[in-house]
């Protein structure tokens, strides 16, 4: 059997090749000296015909894995470290495209070939080979993993807790979804975490989300500086106090609205590259969650009123660093002073 396990979200991908792993072992002693990991990038036909045609060792099957192959079958770079194969001229992407879906046509039926690509989007793949693979589908699956949305990454979450023994309620679930976002690794992590909190057979609560998930602090961020652009000064200095009340320190608070600032200001002058979301949180360097929101804000703001805040954002610096101000003070001052309107600032 072939596999072709690739896209955008890495974490299901590699759930996937976990999975095929395990069967792989299940009840045969030494399965790994009938494993065999390779590297697409540098990968030569003969080499893989060498690997698969190999008969299993005290066993009946094998399994290869070759990761990084559909990449280059689709012209992308090889994975980082890796060098490009050294063909013969005569023999480009195209003709060693040709001679491997040849040769997968008559793989032996005793070994199992997964060709792994975590993070290679479906839209990127060459055409040619899932062709291939659909008029193939007797000996080959095809199994593409693609960002968890809406009501699809409810479900998973949802879906999550329950091999926990717990339960999500809706508040969790919209709470864990705007702090952490589609990351499943992440989410995957914190409602493991949760569950241990909340007990067998227990309901994870949006509390809970809030007291032990550090990403609601940055979610909290972006209520403060969205409900600045919409100048409703109470509302931000009450998320502001409730952020203290549950340990954060004033130039913490300060340091993060600080950074979101900074990132809406970038956003902002990368405006006229319509980029998505995911361009964008790559040229910034955060998650896309992160991005989307600050693209959100950036638009509530010209130019001229960015550098005015940044002006006052330096001077609440200056006032908490040389004691002017007491820290907690200088920031509701300075969140009156960026929440009055654009004339005034």
């Amino acid at each position: 059997m072939i596999y072709l396990i690739f896209g955008r979200d890495e974490f299901s991908c590699e759930e996937a090749l976990h999975k095929l792993l395990q069967e792989h072992a299940a009840g045969i002693p030494g399965a790994e000296w009938n494993r065999t990991l390779l590297e697409g990038g540098r990968l030569s036909l003969s080499e893989l015909r060498h690997h698969c045609d190999s008969l299993p060792f005290l066993g009946e099957r094998r399994l290869v894995i070759v990761r990084g192959l559909l990449t280059r079958l689709s012209g992308g770079a090889a994975p980082a470290g890796e060098e490009e194969a050294q063909e013969a001229p005569q023999e480009g992407p195209a003709v060693f495209a040709r001679a491997l879906l040849e040769y997968l046509e008559a793989l032996p039926p005793t070994t199992d070939l997964v060709l792994y690509d975590p993070g290679l989007e479906g839209k990127a793949v060459r055409t040619r080979v899932l062709e291939w693979a659909k008029k193939h589908s007797e000996i080959c699956r095809v199994w593409e993993f693609t960002p968890k949305r809406g009501k699809e990454l409810l479900d998973w979450m949802a879906q999550r807790a329950g091999m926990h023994g717990v339960r999500l309620d809706a508040g969790a679930q919209s709470a864990l979804a705007s702090a952490v976002g589609e990351d499943l690794r992440t989410l995957d992590q914190e409602i493991t975490k949760l569950a241990l909190y909340a007990g067998p057979g227990g309901t994870i609560t949006a509390e809970h989300v809030r007291l032990l998930t550090p990403h609601t602090r940055e979610s909290s961020i972006f209520v403060i500086v969205d409900a600045i652009s919409e100048r409703r000064w109470q509302t931000a200095i009450a998320e502001m106090r409730k952020l203290m009340e549950e340990g954060a320190h004033p130039q913490y608070i300060f340091h993060m609205i600080y950074r979101q600032f900074s990132l809406i200001a970038q956003a902002k002058g990368l405006e006229g590259e319509r980029l998505s979301p995911a361009a964008l949180a790559k040229k910034l360097g955060v998650h896309q969650f992160t991005a989307e929101k600050v693209q959100k804000q950036a638009l509530r703001y010209r130019k001229e009123e960015l550098q005015s805040i940044y002006d006052r954002l330096l001077e609440a610096d200056q006032a908490m660093k040389t004691g002017q101000m007491e820290p907690a003070v200088a920031l509701e001052w300075l969140i009156v002073r960026l929440t009055k309107t654009p004339q005034k600032i």
